[in-house]
């Protein structure tokens, strides 16, 4: 919203003596005619003047809500430079090694329509999982592998509501790995 919009500091100039004793102080706001183009039901003029007035009140829904954009902004970018830091760090040598439970990091994190979780199954596991859950803890999905090596599971974006989820590969009943992933719609 502040980049469409001026932040202005003013002080009223034009009111009445007995007005002028409530403001005392620089007053923060924005420019009406600027917010009634993008939010024209948040923008009042008083009947009789030409003073047009805004709806403040109305304003927190919609700033809380780009908060929360701007904290999912935030978060992706911090996830990116957490895969950024695993590849220089070369945690991601465990491709190569058959012997051994890994998973990888979604791709693409977040996604909109689909995304694929890689890992490997050792041959001596006898069975793997990978169980998706929620922010509570709440367990969403379950997928179970027999077969063995490295393989993949696409997960399409229509089965999750938008949000972050975690998802954790479990090999002979043991906990391998949890990442991180989220759906943007």
């Amino acid at each position: 919203m502040a980049k469409h919009h001026r932040f202005k500091d003013y002080f009223f100039e034009n009111l009445p003596e007995v007005e002028k004793k409530i403001y005392t102080r620089t007053q923060f706001g924005f420019i009406a005619e600027e917010l009634e183009q993008v939010l024209p039901s948040l923008v009042y003029t008083d009947s009789g003047t030409t003073h047009s007035r805004i709806n403040y009140i109305g304003i927190i829904p919609i700033l809380v809500e780009a908060i929360k954009e701007q904290q999912l902004l935030i978060d992706r970018f911090a996830e990116t430079q957490y895969v950024k830091k695993d590849i220089s760090a070369g945690t991601f040598e465990l491709i190569n090694k058959e012997n051994e439970a890994f998973l990888l990091q979604n791709i693409p994190n977040p996604y909109t329509e689909k995304t694929e979780i890689k890992f490997n199954v050792p041959q001596s596991a006898s069975i793997a999982m990978i169980l998706i859950y929620n922010l509570n803890g709440e367990q969403l999905k379950k997928y179970t592998f027999s077969s063995h090596g490295k393989q993949s599971i696409v997960i399409n974006g229509n089965e999750f509501n938008a949000g972050s989820y975690y998802y954790t590969l479990i090999v002979d009943n043991k906990e391998v790995d949890t990442k991180k992933m989220i759906l943007v719609k």
